[in-house]
């Protein structure tokens, strides 16, 4: 399986990954922190596929990319997919943004092989998740715990990344960088 995933400035990296190891040292919740260890890095998923011809999807995403330019996110909603125990960043959905996931889809829907995927354009709830999978007692500690000092992220896109993500016995444990676009 492979995503698209929009990263962000250094500073707002900062900020999440405060966030994140504050719900760590609380005991409430390791999302950070991949199966395989390695630490995973903020974003917001653009788009998700099962397979891909890397060789053909490569050239196009640079292509692509190469014609935006960065534009800045304001993260400014807690928001929660509460039946998947999920706590993220919402950002405003902007002109760019959503121009962006849009004319992306365009581009890329030869290569959508996952028909009811929530990336796609009408299901697509942009989010940068904070924690995930958490049972309900959790969810309300780590809700109230980010809620109590959540200021909103004023966010610079800095990058754009197609990540395969890896498996062990049908359970994500990590993901990899295959293509970077630096914006």
């Amino acid at each position: 399986m492979y995503g698209t995933i929009l990263c962000f400035d250094d500073s707002t990296e900062k900020q999440i990954d405060w966030i994140w190891s504050q719900l760590a040292e609380a005991n409430i919740s390791f999302y950070h922190i991949e199966k395989n260890g390695k630490k995973k890095r903020p974003h917001v998923t653009l788009a998700d596929y099962g397979e891909l011809n890397l060789d053909a999807f490569k050239d196009k995403f640079l292509s692509f990319f190469s014609k935006r330019t960065s534009f800045a996110l304001d993260f400014s909603t807690l928001g929660c997919f509460s039946s998947a125990g999920t706590l993220f960043l919402a950002p405003v959905m902007t002109e760019d943004l959503w121009r962006l996931h849009m004319d992306y889809h365009r581009f890329f829907g030869e290569f959508c092989d996952i028909e009811n995927s929530y990336y796609l354009p009408g299901k697509w709830v942009p989010h940068c998740t904070l924690a995930n999978h958490l049972p309900h007692k959790d969810f309300l500690k780590a809700f109230d715990f980010i809620a109590r000092d959540f200021k909103p992220i004023k966010a610079q896109l800095s990058e754009v990344v197609l990540i395969k993500i890896e498996y062990n016995n049908g359970e994500a444990v990590g993901s990899t960088p295959i293509i970077h676009y630096r914006f």
